[in-house]
């Protein structure tokens, strides 16, 4: 009943983690005789429960204890050692330090981003390197927009994605997605950004059906000879996967064939909570002039707040934590919990907001929660590439539905102060967003001077990250190159 009164006498660390096997140690400084039971989580999933009785003689000569307090675990052999591996004290919410699997910042690696290739700034500029970047992200599942603009039956909105036009549609229960091309002439089906209403082609009033078969062709006996399903004639689909109330897409035909949960990984049941979305919410869209990998690196970024947002000091590297899950990465502001423990509390519903956080999926998106007291708001930005040179910036701002700490006057004051506090969020959300567009706008004007790697500090590294992701993404798409040729 009273084990918050004791997390803070509970220590312990994962020292290492290879060859299927995690290791480490815990000790209770309130009860320092007692052996703990440690949960191993291995991708925000419970595989098992290991006893922290084994003697370490470091332990022992550090003073903790008698020194058997260490444990190992054999992880089970899908796992292995390539996962990310959390642990915590059995029936707490004391979460272990794992120095081993999370990056932080306090480690400063200062020097050039060795893993970061001299060219790669090259479709900031090169059209045809846009083009082939594009074609490649396009089997990457990538963001399209959001439920809420598929509320009716038939419902439909554009997007692009891979350098092309395409348009996501809710056929009853089921949201599916078309490029945005007729199969006969391939003319455009969708020339406005959002409506409702079946698939009919403006050139010829070819009719498609919710899986993109043509199945009403005008005159088609007399013209084509036969019937409209015998025509053969269908669109090309997308793979859709919707979490929370965000729905992601991408072009079938890639060498990896992970589910959205799969790909997401830790963050799936993170986004899931964050990303309902309580009825409409606010929309901060833009352009950027400035290719799309500036303004998603910025939101990598810790080190520009002085400069760019005129904050009075820069962050210290204790004060903040990164991780790295899959193609993706977050940043948290304080260490009241890790991912893996953010992402089993947020499965079980039972995840309460204790500071600032931002996740960043690769390839473009940028989601974060901050705190309006006493409640909590998502920021969701979309950084939709449109040219080598330009991007369209949606973003979506609104309330959470995490608990918070409400007192009777918060209650009572709610039906006016959600109206201000919306107003004020929308404002300093709209200042940092429009202070990071001018600096990276700012640097698209020299990118084309962009040579070799950059020099990147501790608060940066998240940078280095994604562009190793990049690089991951941009083989695999020579891969399906090389396989279609």
């Amino acid at each position: 009943m009273f084990d918050f009164l004791r997390r803070s006498r509970y220590r312990g660390y994962i020292d290492t983690l290879s060859d299927g096997f995690v290791s480490g140690w815990a000790h209770d400084g309130g009860r320092p005789r007692e052996r703990l039971s440690i949960e191993i989580y291995a991708g925000g999933i419970l595989v098992g429960v290991v006893r922290a009785d084994s003697f370490r003689s470091d332990l022992a000569v550090a003073g903790i204890g008698d020194g058997k307090f260490a444990f190992s675990f054999a992880l089970p052999a899908e796992v292995g050692d390539g996962g990310t591996i959390a642990a915590r004290v059995a029936k707490t919410e004391y979460w272990l330090a794992n120095s081993n699997r999370y990056g932080t910042a306090n480690s400063p690696r200062p020097g050039r981003g060795g893993s970061i290739p001299p060219n790669w700034a090259r479709a900031l500029t090169d059209d045809r390197a846009f083009r082939e970047e594009q074609a490649m992200l396009g089997h990457c599942w990538t963001l399209l927009g959001i439920t809420p603009d598929l509320e009716k039956d038939g419902d439909w909105f554009r997007a692009t994605l891979g350098g092309r036009s395409i348009f996501v549609q809710r056929f009853g229960d089921t949201i599916k997605g078309f490029e945005n091309r007729c199969a006969h002439r391939f003319f455009p089906l969708r020339t406005s950004d959002k409506g409702n209403g079946p698939i009919v082609c403006g050139f010829h009033h070819w009719h498609y059906n919710r899986d993109g078969h043509a199945v009403g062709i005008p005159n088609c006996l007399e013209v084509f000879g036969t019937h409209p399903r015998e025509v053969g004639a269908r669109l090309v689909a997308l793979d859709i996967a919707t979490c929370g109330s965000l729905i992601f897409g991408r072009f079938p035909g890639g060498n990896t064939s992970d589910s959205l949960e799969d790909y997401l990984g830790e963050g799936f049941p993170i986004l899931d909570a964050m990303c309902a979305m309580p009825g409409r919410p606010q929309r901060l869209n833009g352009e950027i002039a400035a290719n799309w990998k500036l303004p998603m690196e910025i939101t990598l970024d810790d080190y520009h707040g002085v400069a760019i947002h005129h904050r009075k000091r820069h962050a210290k590297n204790n004060e903040i934590a990164y991780f790295r899950f899959g193609m993706h990465s977050a940043h948290f502001t304080g260490h009241n919990d890790t991912l893996a423990s953010m992402s089993v509390a947020c499965r079980e519903n039972r995840y309460v907001p204790s500071d600032y956080r931002i996740f960043n999926i690769f390839p473009n998106l940028a989601v974060s929660i901050s705190n309006a007291r006493p409640y909590w708001f998502c920021h969701v930005q979309l950084f939709a590439p449109t040219s080598p040179r330009q991007t369209h910036h949606l973003g979506w701002l609104f309330q959470t539905g995490f608990p918070a700490r409400e007192r009777a006057l918060d209650r009572w004051m709610r039906p006016l102060s959600d109206v201000i506090r919306a107003h004020l969020v929308r404002h300093f959300t709209k200042k940092i967003v429009e202070e990071d567009r001018r600096a990276c706008e700012q640097m698209q004007t020299i990118a084309h001077q962009f040579e070799g790697s950059p020099i990147l500090g501790a608060q940066e590294k998240r940078i280095e990250w994604f562009e190793e992701a990049y690089e991951v993404a941009m083989s695999r798409g020579e891969a399906i190159s090389d396989t279609r040729r």
